[in-house]
């Protein structure tokens, strides 16, 4: 068995038939039963050995047996390590999936090799792009990853909406969302539709009134305000 192995780079072990004392039977021909967290299969042993190819894809202490009826099972384990990167995981970490406008949640991303095991030696490029669905004025356009694969950024908006974050080009990017941005606590009212000049004795048009939060974000769970319009200035009333 190797002293260890990256996830999908195939290896193979050694299967031996022996004696008490530890040395290999020659002359032994048989079927043994190799079993792992891949499964298990028949391996055949000619003149004591057999050999059994296998390739893991999740990182950690892989261990296998060798069984054979009337003898003693063989065990042994390998450490398969994250092979080289591919990718970036990238996820948002807020509580729920909303956040109120002007907010901040943090994005964190994480190298990744081809089968999503997170890369703790990483050699990729120390600075990743970094692009916002749709778009927001003054949001990060790229963030840094250290040596050990982790990067975190501060991530936010004034305007409500449905965000996604993608991070790093090409075949490495990865994303994440969307994050629902929504409108904060009410704290100003607003002209929808304005008022328009037109002759005396014609009825105006109609007019909305609008209740926004800090950032002119429509709040519109509120439903039981009366507003009173009247004429600043000028001749006339309603």
């Amino acid at each position: 068995v190797p002293s260890g192995a990256s996830a999908g780079t195939s290896f193979n072990v050694n299967v031996l038939a022996e004696d008490g004392t530890g040395h290999m039977v020659s002359g032994y021909n048989g079927t043994a039963t190799f079993t792992s967290s891949k499964g298990s299969a028949s391996v055949t042993l000619t003149s004591g050995m057999g050999t059994v190819p296998l390739t893991f894809t999740t990182i950690g202490v892989q261990s296998f047996t060798a069984a054979e009826i009337g003898l003693s099972t063989g065990t042994n384990s390998i450490t398969v390590a994250a092979g080289p990167f591919t990718h970036y995981l990238v996820a948002n970490l807020l509580s729920g999936s909303s956040i109120v406008a002007g907010k901040s949640w943090v994005v964190q991303v994480q190298a990744a090799d081809a089968y999503g095991n997170l890369v703790t030696s990483y050699t990729g490029p120390a600075t990743a792009a970094v692009a916002v669905s749709p778009t927001v004025s003054g949001f990060p356009s790229s963030m840094q990853i250290g040596s050990n694969g982790l990067g975190l950024m501060l991530a936010g908006s004034q305007q409500v909406g449905s965000y996604t974050i993608t991070v790093g080009s090409a075949s490495a990017a990865g994303s994440a969302g969307p994050v629902n941005v929504v409108a904060g606590p009410a704290v100003r009212l607003a002209f929808g539709t304005e008022p328009v000049s037109t002759a005396t004795g014609v009825t105006l048009p109609s007019i909305t009134v609008e209740v926004e939060d800090l950032y002119g974000n429509l709040v519109t769970g509120d439903n039981s305000d009366t507003v009173n319009v009247g004429i600043a200035s000028g001749p006339g009333g309603f």
